[in-house]
C-alpha cells in the first residue's frame, strides 16, 4: 500500500511518507497565525491510499490547538529605594501572563542577600541593610537583582536595582564641659550645652536632680538659674553648692544626655570696714594748723567712743560720735603740754577699738 495526499484543501501544507502514511507539518503551525484556507486552525487534507490497482481517498482534519508560548511580561519598576535598617518590603516583582506565575532570584549580582515570596514577588532584606556598612557587590548601596517570572512554561527575567537610603541613626555628640563654675548671686549664662550632630539639635532638662533650679533655651543650650544662687544659703540637693543637672540633646530622632555639675563660689558680699588715721600730736595755739584731733574716716564709724585721759587717768574728753574734734581743752580749760592717752571704740560700727597716746605741743 502507497500513500500520498490530494489537492484542492490544504495539503501543500503538509508531507506524507509513501509508505507509512506519516503525515507531517512542512512549516511547524502557530496557533496565533493560522495557515489554513480559512484561517482558523483546523487543516483539512486529502489522503490517498493505493495498491497500484485500485485507490482510495479520505478527508482528513487536522486541527491545532493553542500552547502556552507567550513569556510574563513584567510591569513593576527596574528601581526601588529602601529605608536602611529595615525588614520590610524593598521590592515587589509583578508580571502579566495568561497563566499562574512563580518569582524567583536569579544570581549573579547581590541575589544572595535577598528573599523572594515565589507566590507574590515580595522581595525582602535577609539582614536589614546599614547604610553605613553597605554589603552590595560593590559597596555603594545599590543593590542589583535578578527577578524572574515564569507561567511553567515560559520566564522572563529583569534586572532591578535597590538603593539603600540613609536615616538619622546617629545621636547627638556632647562637647561641652562635664563641670561649670558660677559666683554666687549672678543671673547670666551658668553653662551651655553644646552637641554635634547632623541634623538641628534641640536642647532641655531631665529630672532627678537639681534640674527645677534652672532654665534652659531649646535652640541655643544656654542654662540659667531661674533665682541667683546664694553661697550662704545653697539650694541644691545636698545643699553643698554642687548643683547637679541632666542636659538633652536632642535631634528629633534620636537623643542623647549628659550630667554636669555647676559650683556654685563664694563672693565677698560684706563692704569693707574703714579704718580711721589717728595724729600722735596737736597743737592748740589758735593758728589754725593742727588746732583741732582730727580723726579723718571716723565719720563712717557714727556710733564711735572717743576718750582722751591725762597721765592721771582723769577724762578731759569724752564723746558718743565724733561730730566736734577734741581741741585740746577740758571742758573749754586749755590743758598744759604733755602726752595724753585715748581710747576710740569703732566696735559698734564693725570696727576695732585703738588705743595710743596723743601729745599736746605748744
Amino acid at each position: 500500500m502507497t500513500y500520498s495526499l490530494g489537492t484542492g484543501n490544504d495539503e501543500s501544507l503538509f508531507d506524507i511518507v509513501g509508505s507509512t502514511g506519516v503525515v507531517t507539518f512542512k512549516t511547524a503551525p502557530d496557533f496565533e497565525n493560522p495557515a489554513d484556507a480559512d484561517a482558523n486552525n483546523t487543516y483539512v487534507i486529502n489522503v490517498v491510499a493505493s495498491d497500484g490497482t485500485n485507490a482510495s481517498n479520505q478527508d482528513v482534519t487536522i486541527t491545532v490547538t493553542d500552547v502556552d508560548d507567550t513569556a510574563p511580561v513584567f510591569t513593576s519598576a527596574l528601581t526601588a529605594s529602601f529605608a536602611e535598617n529595615g525588614t520590610g518590603t524593598a521590592y515587589t516583582a509583578l508580571a502579566t501572563d495568561a497563566s499562574a506565575l512563580t518569582y524567583s532570584l536569579g544570581t549573579g549580582n547581590d541575589e544572595s542577600l535577598f528573599n523572594i515570596v515565589g507566590s507574590s514577588g515580595v522581595v525582602t532584606f535577609k539582614t536589614a541593610p546599614d547604610f553605613e556598612n553597605p554589603a552590595d557587590a560593590d559597596a555603594n548601596n545599590t543593590y542589583v537583582i535578578n527577578v524572574v517570572a515564569s507561567d511553567g512554561t515560559n520566564a522572563s527575567n529583569q534586572d532591578v536595582t535597590i538603593t539603600v537610603t540613609d536615616l538619622d541613626d546617629n545621636a547627638p555628640v556632647f562637647t561641652s564641659a562635664l563641670t561649670a563654675s558660677f559666683a554666687e548671686n549672678g543671673t547670666s549664662t551658668a553653662y551651655t550645652a553644646t552637641a554635634t550632630g547632623s541634623e538641628t539639635i534641640t536642647y532641655s532638662l531631665g529630672t532627678g536632680n537639681d534640674e527645677s533650679l534652672f532654665d534652659i533655651v531649646g535652640s541655643t543650650g544656654v542654662v540659667t538659674f531661674k533665682a541667683a544662687p546664694d553661697f550662704e544659703n545653697p539650694a541644691d540637693a545636698d545643699a553643698n553648692n554642687t548643683y547637679m543637672i541632666n542636659v538633652v540633646a536632642s535631634d528629633g530622632t534620636n537623643a542623647s544626655n549628659q550630667d554636669v555639675t555647676i559650683t556654685v563660689t563664694d563672693v565677698e558680699e560684706n563692704t569693707p570696714v574703714a579704718d580711721i588715721m589717728i595724729p600722735t600730736a596737736i597743737t592748740p595755739n589758735g593758728d589754725g594748723a593742727n588746732d583741732q584731733w582730727q580723726l579723718p574716716g571716723i565719720e563712717f564709724f557714727p556710733n564711735s567712743r572717743v576718750a582722751v585721759l591725762d597721765r592721771n587717768g582723769h577724762v578731759v574728753f569724752e564723746s558718743k560720735g565724733y561730730t566736734t574734734p577734741w581741741d585740746g581743752t577740758d571742758n573749754g580749760r586749755e590743758l598744759a603740754a604733755d602726752t595724753y592717752y585715748y581710747s576710740v571704740d569703732l566696735t559698734r560700727d564693725g570696727g576695732k577699738t585703738h588705743k595710743g597716746f596723743v601729745l599736746i605741743l605748744k
